[in-house]
């Protein structure tokens, strides 16, 4: 025995009211329904559509070219959509088209061919969707993202501007106190004046290397001692050389650094100054 077929008892207990039943459904969608003739003319409307485009009568409308409702730059869209529902394909696009009160609406558009009794594509079917509202909190969310963006992006200028001008206070700074050194070399006052110069080194080469890499909290180890041996030896007077026992990947974080350059500064000047002062 033969189960029932489902379809074949709907189209039994339809048999005689089939255009009626099709009208109802899609009278009842929420969607803009139209369908079109093969020369993409509008044909019919769904009475939700009528509501959703704000036309008053679909005589006003009847036999237009479906384009002719769209604004002038979504005339390729649609007739590349048309003509691929002649040839059996669904085209679905997202697109603004205002209603024939000139209220904005933004709408997902689905596009398919319409087979009659001998398999032909006899009319073509085009469903609108409002989505005017999802549409408007994404270009809200873009157009919040993008503030963001530009703001990111004068925050880095700025913070840019800062870097440099840091970075010139702590050339101006050291500079000044190596001229007061010499000035004031042999004596005590000499001494001490180098070791706040090279104290100050330590900070500013600490700031280079984080201005570097401006996105990471930490410096590389080799990279600041070996910069940092460049400096003390400019300002020492002295041949400093440092060889590769630390590994490339060792990384501090700023504060490490900074109290790692001041005891290296510390034991650098000792060694210059009384370990082998004749060299």
């Amino acid at each position: 025995m033969v189960p029932d077929d489902p379809n074949l008892r709907a189209i039994d207990l339809l048999a005689g009211s089939e255009a009626g039943f099709a009208l109802s459904v899609l009278d009842a969608s929420p969607d803009c329904i139209k369908l079109l003739d093969r020369e993409g003319r509008l044909i019919f409307m769904n009475g939700n559509g009528l509501c959703a485009m704000e036309i008053d009568d679909f005589a006003s409308v009847d036999q237009s070219p479906w384009p002719s409702m769209w604004p002038p730059e979504a005339d390729r869209q649609l007739n590349d959509a048309m003509q691929a529902a002649l040839n059996g394909a669904v085209t679905r696009f997202e697109a603004f088209c205002p209603t024939a009160r000139g209220t904005p609406r933004w709408w997902h558009v689905t596009v398919s061919g319409v087979q009659d009794a001998s398999g032909q594509v006899g009319r073509i079917l085009a469903s609108s969707r409002d989505v005017t509202d999802s549409v408007t909190i994404r270009q809200q969310l873009q157009q919040e993202v993008a503030r963001k963006d530009e703001a990111i992006a004068r925050q880095h200028i700025l913070m840019g501007e800062i870097d440099h001008r840091v970075k010139n206070s702590f050339a101006a700074v050291i500079a000044l106190l190596r001229m007061q050194a010499r000035q004031q070399s042999g004596g005590p006052a000499g001494g001490q004046l180098v070791d706040a110069a090279n104290r100050i080194s330590t900070l500013a080469r600490v700031h280079d290397q984080l201005h570097l890499d401006p996105a990471s909290r930490d410096v590389s180890l080799r990279d600041y001692v070996g910069a940092l041996a460049t400096d003390l030896a400019q300002a020492l007077s002295a041949p400093i050389t440092v060889n590769d026992a630390l590994p490339g990947d060792l990384r501090v974080t700023a504060g490490q650094a900074a109290a790692i350059g001041q005891i290296l500064a510390e034991l650098i000047g000792n060694a210059v100054k009384h370990a082998r002062p004749d060299q």
